[in-house]
């Protein structure tokens, strides 16, 4: 269902202009990066959260050309 979620928040934020935290790129970042020796991982690296995922289905991660892909807080 996670694409599916996706789809709805890029329509919500895209589509009708809501940009709210909830509908937030940021906030799945936020929760979803991993750090090694007190640095962030970016969460598309190879092997990373959004990145497992989409080598599995074969489709390409482009919401990071734009957005960040580690948190803005120091560790």
């Amino acid at each position: 269902m996670h694409p599916d979620f996706l789809l709805h928040k890029r329509d919500k934020t895209l589509r009708q202009g809501i940009r709210t935290r909830r509908d937030s790129l940021k906030a799945c970042v936020n929760c979803h990066s991993a750090t090694k020796e007190n640095e962030y991982i970016p969460i598309n690296a190879p092997d990373q959260f959004c990145s497992t995922c989409h080598k599995k289905v074969g489709t390409s991660i482009d919401c990071f050309s734009c957005h960040r892909t580690t948190p803005e807080e120091d560790l």
